[in-house]
């Protein structure tokens, strides 16, 4: 039982039993970055992962998608941007900490939390919560000046001779 013996389990061990998986024999294929392999199809085949076992497939974004978790707008699907922390239409009326939750047609996050255009109405803190059609924040509210609306001074009022009359813009 010497060196003969030694070099034929040596050689079984080698070409027979101690062989690790090739997965790019068996058709799978490694991710580097994170340590998952992929098997199955690019349309839409469920991906599992090696080291937790879970699996998960993917599909293409909708408008209908608002709610998932985002970090930033790339994170959503087309037409959504990344709210507060989920994806979400970003209009009028939706929660919002930046203007960035915010979709151009109501880009202004207001006083409120919430998206909204700036016109006659909304809430506001200073003018910078409000639009060019109604770019004065009286009273907590944006508003053009016109006849009627809320007043304090003579400012908060448009027109050539702007006039405040017992609180209110004549």
């Amino acid at each position: 039982m010497g060196r003969g013996f030694v070099l034929l389990i040596s050689s079984a061990l080698v070409f027979g039993g101690c062989r690790e998986r090739n997965p790019a024999w068996d058709g799978d294929e490694p991710s580097a970055s994170t340590g998952t392999t992929v098997t199955g199809s690019s349309t839409g085949s469920p991906v599992s992962t090696a080291a937790t076992g879970s699996s998960s497939s993917s599909s293409s974004g909708s408008v209908s998608d608002s709610g998932l978790p985002c970090n930033n707008t790339q994170q959503c699907p087309d037409g959504l941007v990344c709210g507060p922390e989920t994806c979400q239409a970003g209009a009028e009326g939706d929660p919002c900490s930046a203007q960035r939750h915010c979709a151009e047609d109501s880009e202004i996050c207001g006083s409120a939390g919430t998206c909204q255009d700036g016109s006659e109405g909304d809430p506001c803190d200073s003018e910078g919560d409000c639009s060019v059609t109604a770019p004065l924040c009286v009273a907590e509210r944006c508003q053009d000046g016109s006849a009627g609306d809320p007043c304090v001074t003579p400012e908060d009022c448009a027109g050539p001779d702007p006039v405040c009359d017992a609180d209110v813009c004549g």
